[in-house]
């Protein structure tokens, strides 16, 4: 999917998913060498089966742990200035 149809929102977690989350936050592999040898994987709603790069699989446990204890989580890139509308028209008048 291009990166420019996706949209950047928070995600907050569903009651039904809790447990399921808390699962996932729980998670530990059961031995240490399992942690550097295997790679995990994503399977999509399609079936398509994913391998996940260790960058984007700590994304996804830290994502899970905050959607466990309840918080809706968003993703955004290092090096970004993000501001909403209000504070940007706010940018606008200082900067003119």
């Amino acid at each position: 999917m291009p990166s420019s149809s996706l949209i950047e929102r928070p995600v907050a977690p569903a009651p039904e998913e809790s447990s399921l989350l808390r699962e996932l936050d729980q998670y530990e592999p059961k031995n240490s060498s399992a942690k550097n040898q295997a790679m995990a994987r994503l399977i999509a709603p399609d079936g398509h089966d994913l391998p996940l790069p260790a960058s984007m699989y700590e994304v996804l446990r830290q994502a899970a742990h905050q959607l466990a204890a309840g918080l809706a989580v968003s993703i955004v890139p290092i090096g970004t200035v993000r501001v909403n509308r209000c504070e940007a028209v706010l940018l606008e008048i200082i900067v003119s």
